[in-house]
């Protein structure tokens, strides 16, 4: 996500300039919670002193995406907590133009 968020409405708009009508954006990332814990589950950076999942889920919707889905998804291994979120996924369509 760090392209996505260092200016979330320019990349959003970017992929909805790119989608043809009826097309998806699917993203799936490394959830941005995981870069402000340390190995022990302490917080090391402030979440929210940038850009987070919110930031982005608002900006494609303000491109005129349809979004469809928003997941925050656990470990599915033990070599991670589950309480913390590892992966983010969001699914997203551009609708066809309104016929007049």
């Amino acid at each position: 996500l760090d392209n996505v968020v260092q200016d979330p409405h320019a990349w959003a708009m970017g992929i909805s300039a790119a989608l043809k009508p009826r097309g998806y954006l699917l993203l799936h990332a490394r959830h941005p919670v995981v870069d402000c814990l340390d190995a022990s589950l302490r917080w090391r950076e402030d979440y929210f002193s940038w850009p987070g999942v919110g930031h982005v889920v608002t900006a494609v919707a303000r491109a005129g995406l349809q979004i469809r889905r928003v997941e925050e998804l656990a470990a599915t291994d033990r070599s991670h907590d589950k309480r913390v979120p590892l992966t983010l996924v969001i699914v997203a369509a551009k609708p066809r133009p309104a016929e007049t």
